[in-house]
């Protein structure tokens, strides 16, 4: 359920130069809420931004300062939850038994580079976890890696239209023509409020050629006649049905920083195709 709350906030400011204006009773500003209580579209304007190198190349360490302060008159960032009224506690009333009262995250960087209070959306829960992370962890963006999807591979074989011959190399070619994030491709997802982008590597190939033999697992996608290196030969005829499955692994980057190995791997299941392998005979034919 979307709640939209109307409360009030001061044009002026109160304090420090950089800091957030107090919430009196002037001038109104507007925040949506979320099922679960978070303002996840402001998270999304107001995502952080990455650790920087420092002169050794080597990423510094990002402090991060995070206040909330509960959307009513008289509060301010230094006193943050001093007052209360019924327009913030109305405002999580969708939110069950231990929610509310309303406020809005305000977050500053610390170090390396000092930078002002910005805002980052709103929660119905500052007392659950007054302390959050101020990136996400290892185990979210494996979580949200593992929910990407993927596009699944299929195979183009030669000789084509479904039919091949006894004794005669077979040719193999993975592809990645369906829907959904392949090798080099980009998704991104927003953490915490922190944008994550993932990009997908094939780790291997999995080729079940149908007929007993043991599936083939190697870092090629194969290729047609005449220069492709996978390449399977049946003794003798029948039907058989050829599959092929990609192990993907990847990378990840949190705000536009450098790279990182996700670590993962997840097995995504290709197409099936029939293949008929026929006897080939010869005879003469008169001139």
């Amino acid at each position: 359920m979307i709640t939209l709350i109307a409360l009030a906030a001061l044009v002026g400011r109160l304090g420090g130069a950089t800091d957030p204006p107090p919430i009196t009773t002037g001038t109104k500003f507007q925040t949506r809420v979320d099922a679960d209580g978070i303002d996840v579209h402001a998270m999304r304007r107001h995502a952080s931004r990455a650790p920087s190198a420092g002169k050794s190349g080597r990423p510094q360490v990002q402090r991060i300062e995070r206040r909330y302060v509960v959307t009513c008159p008289g509060n301010t960032i230094t006193n943050g939850d001093a007052f209360t009224c019924p327009a913030a506690v109305a405002g999580c009333r969708h939110h069950g038994p231990n929610a509310g009262p309303l406020a809005i995250i305000w977050q500053r960087t610390l170090t390396p580079n000092p930078g002002p209070w910005t805002r980052h959306g709103a929660t119905c829960f500052p007392r659950v976890n007054p302390h959050p992370p101020a990136a996400p962890t290892h185990a979210m963006i494996s979580a949200a890696w593992s929910r990407t999807p993927f596009t699944k591979p299929t195979l183009i074989i030669q000789p084509p239209g479904g039919r091949t011959l006894i004794r005669v190399p077979t040719y193999l070619q993975a592809v990645f023509p369906e829907p959904g994030y392949g090798p080099g491709d980009i998704h991104t997802v927003t953490l915490l409020g922190h944008r994550v982008q993932i990009r997908p590597r094939l780790a291997t190939y999995r080729y079940h050629f149908g007929d007993g033999t043991p599936p083939l697992t190697t870092t090629s996608p194969g290729g047609p006649y005449p220069d492709g290196d996978i390449t399977h030969t049946y003794p003798t005829p029948g039907t058989v049905t050829l599959s092929i499955d990609a192990d993907y692994t990847g990378d990840y980057a949190i705000d536009g920083g450098p790279w990182q190995p996700i670590g993962d791997t997840i097995t995504i299941t290709g197409t099936r195709h029939r293949l008929d392998i026929l006897t080939a005979h010869t005879r003469l034919v008169p001139p």
